[in-house]
């Protein structure tokens, strides 16, 4: 039996309901539930991505974490830390130049392909997920309930609501215009949006497909202890 945190995953800022509950094992990192919330969603993993964790017990002056999915991201992040404590960063860089570093002094960065679970979410039971920085989908991520006896190796979606938006739509915004067309025939762009949205593979949510989709990929990547 292997413990497991059950997760709400709430898309923002969307003008329709679109949500997941999902169940994953808790030994496993951080990266793990990024695939998990790519496939309960269905996103495509085109783009990059970030958890951020505001603390709930602030120890330190570090208030938050950010867990980064790329090497070059958390080498970015590492120096410009570093210089800015030699204080020799370049503030011309960023348009509030205080601002921006007094937020970067009181963050913390880690790879999400390291960090595990258990080390930040019971501490920190509600934390935000950024997918694409261009469209900039933000998620949050709330911890329901931990189970003590779960039968899976791997993760599963439980229920949801709501279709994952097509990817480089434009954002939330993006997501509405593409809707009122998506449900119109008689909108001029009607057979654009319809013949651009099946190449992105729009469609509505099937939970069934959809666990038998991570459970084939997933349940082969198991992360050992």
């Amino acid at each position: 039996m292997l413990k497991a945190y059950q997760l709400l995953i709430t898309l923002v800022d969307t003008h329709i309901p679109v949500w997941r509950r999902v169940i994953i094992p808790a030994e496993t990192t951080f990266k793990r539930l990024h695939d998990t919330i790519q496939f309960s969603m269905g996103w495509q993993d085109y783009h990059l991505y970030q958890f951020d964790i505001e603390f709930a017990h602030k120890l330190s002056l570090r208030e938050r974490i950010l867990l980064v999915g790329d090497d070059e991201a958390y080498e970015e992040h590492q120096f410009r830390q570093l210089e800015l404590l030699k204080n020799s960063v370049d503030k011309n860089l960023f348009e509030d130049p205080s601002r921006y570093n007094q937020w970067l002094l009181r963050s913390e960065v880690g790879k999400a392909k390291i960090i595990k679970l258990p080390r930040y979410v019971e501490a920190n039971p509600e934390f935000s997920y950024t997918y694409d920085f261009g469209d900039d989908w933000k998620h949050t991520i709330q911890l329901e309930n931990i189970i003590n006896t779960y039968d899976n190796g791997y993760p599963v979606l439980l229920e949801g609501e709501g279709a994952c938006p097509p990817e480089d739509v434009g954002g939330p915004p993006g997501y509405e215009h593409f809707q009122q067309v998506w449900n119109n025939p008689s909108h001029s762009e009607y057979e654009d949006i319809r013949s651009w949205g099946q190449s992105q593979m729009y469609e509505e949510l099937d939970i069934e497909k959809t666990n038998r989709n991570m459970s084939d990929v997933l349940k082969l990547k198991r992360i050992k202890k």
